[in-house]
């Protein structure tokens, strides 16, 4: 595995399962997560015609794409003669028709013995964290 990563927060992840977006979408969404969060910045300098190029995507595509995502909230765009210079990825909490979806760390199971996933899954045996 490569030793470059880029760290995204869970609920940005979780936000984008139930977001319902484009393939054009996604890709340029994931693009400017990778130029700004995974820089560790709030904003950043997108070139549409750069990500065009490292995407193998269409410009006019990719602009229809940013700006729908912006009409959602999700991306903000600051623009230089009409065309986006700048770009920021919105709080989750800002994302219109995205579903609210609790946090992994709220429903993930816990193993309460020692017995065979198939087992636990057949018996019932998980405990969800919340429930007590």
């Amino acid at each position: 595995m490569a030793e470059s990563f880029i760290k995204i927060p869970t609920d940005i992840m979780e936000a984008l399962y139930s977001a319902n977006l484009t393939k054009n979408q996604l890709r340029i969404l994931l693009y400017i997560i990778r130029k700004t969060i995974g820089w560790r910045k709030k904003w950043d300098s997108v070139s549409i015609a750069q990500a065009a190029k490292e995407l193998g995507a269409r410009k006019q595509s990719l602009l229809v794409a940013v700006s729908e995502l912006e009409a959602r909230g999700i991306v903000a765009v600051e623009r230089a003669c009409g065309h986006p210079s700048k770009m920021a990825v919105n709080p989750v909490s800002e994302w219109k028709g995205v579903t609210k979806t609790v946090p992994v760390t709220e429903t993930a199971p816990v193993i309460v013995d020692e017995t065979s996933f198939a087992d636990i899954l057949e018996k019932g045996k998980v405990l969800f964290i919340g429930d007590g």
